[in-house]
């Protein structure tokens, strides 16, 4: 049993026990850290010196050590001053060369846990750090990302997936990033979400493939060349959920602006109903994608709300917990309308990249 808040000698023992390398101390404090609500247990921790002496587990030959080390660093990294501290301490090379375990050691489920464990500490570590983000890109990122997109049970709930997904698009909103991306990934994102059925991979996904082929024809041959204009264009005509079809607008405008061929693919595979359908919809007074743009009065209401939820972060009766989650929710509705936007914008580039194919009459 792990005391909820144990005495500073404890953690001072602790910290020993992790300077000697001894498994079965990194495996304690991960059930420590583990805790969401609470951020006092994390801070002692990271006070005492943990995180130097965890960054050698996460290359240890057990996988259990391995994952534990890295879960610990993902729960560490919450905190702003603890990312920088695993960036200090030089801990992201070795949670990026941790997604080769499984092709190193066998796609074991331990293996790929391990894998799943890195990719949830790299999303923390990024967050708002544009200097981490840089940085995990140049310890070969984007060469290893498409090995991990599809291995764990390689099906709709894939957890690893899912967070690769999400991770890819925290990555490449920077286009300097994106200039340095492999054209085959645009092949293995398409690989994870034809056929797919969760709405969360297949979302996240879309949104790097409209990141990637913003501007650029590379991408835009290689999103081509995957087969991923027909099934976009299927999505917009299956009535896919408004996250999956902000993403698939946006990625289709993006694919198609200033590229004569896929905007002759687009038609052919027959986007001019359901955009024309689209379209009006978007335009219709009181529809959900003729949202306010995201205006600074919205983004200083974000803001605030962002402060709010981080110091209710700290607090645990019910009635601040349901305060949490409305804040949250400000948050979310805040992020709607900013990717109702961007869509709102692709879906004209597209309308002007089928007038330009000689579809649609100007």
């Amino acid at each position: 049993p792990v005391p909820a808040q144990p005495h500073d000698d404890v953690l001072q023992d602790l910290a020993e026990r992790l300077q000697r390398g001894e498994d079965r101390a990194v495996l304690v404090v991960e059930k420590m850290s583990a805790h969401r609500e609470d951020a006092e247990i994390r801070n002692r921790l990271a006070n005492i010196g943990v995180i130097p002496y965890l960054i050698p587990q996460l290359a240890a030959t057990d996988p259990q050590t391995a994952k534990a080390a890295a879960l610990t660093l993902s729960y560490l990294a919450r905190t702003k001053e603890h990312r920088q501290l695993i960036a200090k301490e030089a801990g992201l090379g070795p949670l990026v060369n941790m997604l080769d375990r499984p092709r190193e050691r066998g796609e074991t489920a331990a293996e790929v846990a391990t894998a799943e464990a890195a990719v949830a500490a790299l999303i923390n570590v990024i967050h708002d750090e544009d200097i981490n983000r840089n940085a995990i890109c140049a310890h070969g990122l984007l060469q290893k990302a498409g090995a991990i997109l599809g291995l764990g049970d390689g099906g709709a709930e894939s957890k690893l997936t899912r967070n690769m997904v999400i991770l890819l698009r925290s990555v490449v909103i920077n286009k300097d990033v994106r200039d340095t991306v492999p054209a085959e990934l645009v092949e293995h994102l398409a690989d994870v979400v034809v056929g797919n059925t969760n709405e969360k991979i297949i979302t996240n996904a879309v949104w790097v493939v409209s990141s990637l082929t913003q501007g650029s024809e590379k991408f835009q041959e290689a999103a081509a060349a995957a087969g991923l204009i027909p099934w976009l264009v299927s999505q917009l005509k299956g009535g896919a959920p408004p996250g999956v079809t902000a993403a698939v607008a946006a990625a289709l405008g993006n694919i198609t602006w200033g590229n004569r061929p896929n905007a002759v693919a687009l038609v052919e595979a027959g986007a001019v109903a359901p955009l024309q359908k689209l379209q009006k919809a978007c335009a219709a007074p009181g529809s959900r994608w003729r949202a306010a743009a995201f205006t600074k009065s919205s983004a200083a209401a974000g803001k605030s709300a962002q402060k709010a939820g981080g110091a209710m972060q700290e607090v645990y009766t019910k009635k601040q917990k349901q305060q949490l989650k409305a804040v949250e929710g400000i948050i979310g509705k805040l992020e709607r309308q900013q990717e109702q936007q961007i869509a709102w914008s692709c879906i004209s580039r597209m309308a002007g990249s089928i007038r330009m194919a000689g579809a649609i009459p100007t």
